[in-house]
């Protein structure tokens, strides 16, 4: 009689299941043609032995390369954003208030968290420019700063079609308030409210 492989059944997990049926629709291709001229003899016990050994070895680098990849994707899918508490905040070189200050940030100033080290965070701007600030000096992200190549227009309501309220320079500091689609509800410092489009902001 003809060899007839079956696909396996999934018990073993999804991935090691998606890994099995590849391998048995490749073998089944293989061996289409062998089926027709030979015997249920013309493989032995050992061969089915070493083809299974090797199905489970191509179940192994399967899951080993898919959760490799979503550990290198991680980080970029759980970005931390946090904002400045307080004016005149320095932004050193190093980890500790022994090394330089950088740069001085003031007040709701938006941040990426790049790196915790004991009671300092090491954070980047929305211009890639990065520093040290002490834990005390950062809290939660309810601010977002303009990061057009000039100025943008924040609107009454979230259309282009609605009227300017106010033209607002790269660099300003708003509060975000509301999100509608890709428009970000926000006020100004002077309390100006109005509507931004998102990939104006940061973050």
């Amino acid at each position: 009689m003809p060899f007839d492989f079956a696909q396996p059944k999934c018990y073993k997990g999804m991935l090691r299941c998606l890994a099995e049926n590849v391998f048995w629709r490749i073998l089944k291709a293989l061996f289409h043609k062998v089926n027709k001229g030979l015997q249920a003899t013309s493989l032995s016990l050992a061969m089915v032995s070493i083809m299974s050994s090797h199905i489970n070895r191509l179940c192994m680098i399967f899951a080993a390369l898919f959760f490799t990849t979503a550990l290198m994707a991680a980080p970029a899918l759980s970005a931390e954003y946090l904002s400045i508490k307080k004016d005149k905040v320095n932004v050193r070189t190093g980890p500790g208030t022994e090394n330089p200050v950088a740069m001085e940030l003031f007040l709701g100033y938006p941040l990426q968290v790049i790196e915790k080290k004991g009671e300092w965070t090491k954070i980047s701007d929305f211009e890639g420019d990065t520093g040290w600030i002490h834990n005390s000096l950062l809290g939660a992200n309810t601010t977002a700063i303009v990061n057009a190549k000039t100025s943008v227009n924040m609107r009454a309501e979230p259309s282009t079609k609605s009227a300017v309220v106010a033209d607002v320079e790269r660099g300003v500091i708003m509060t975000k308030m509301a999100t509608k689609g890709k428009w970000v509800k926000v006020r100004h410092a002077g309390g100006t409210v109005g509507w931004i489009y998102s990939p104006l902001l940061w973050p």
